[in-house]
């Protein structure tokens, strides 16, 4: 699946500050972000793009949507 970002969006993911999840290094390594160290209002668009157009698929026993 292949969705293209919105040029804002896109903007906001690469200078936003990433948080590497040093816990699952091992098992899961992925980055983060903490939406009280970035910019609301976008934090809340890609949240919402991702749902739009993103697939739902478990994680354990918690379901999740993913891009």
């Amino acid at each position: 699946m292949s969705t293209k970002w919105p040029e804002d969006l896109e903007q906001f993911i690469r200078t936003a500050e990433w948080t590497y999840a040093k816990t699952y290094a091992q098992t899961w390594p992925h980055e983060y972000l903490v939406k009280e160290r970035v910019d609301e209002g976008m934090f809340l668009d890609m949240i919402r793009h991702i749902r739009k157009h993103g697939y739902k698929a478990a994680f354990y026993r918690r379901e999740h949507t993913y891009l």
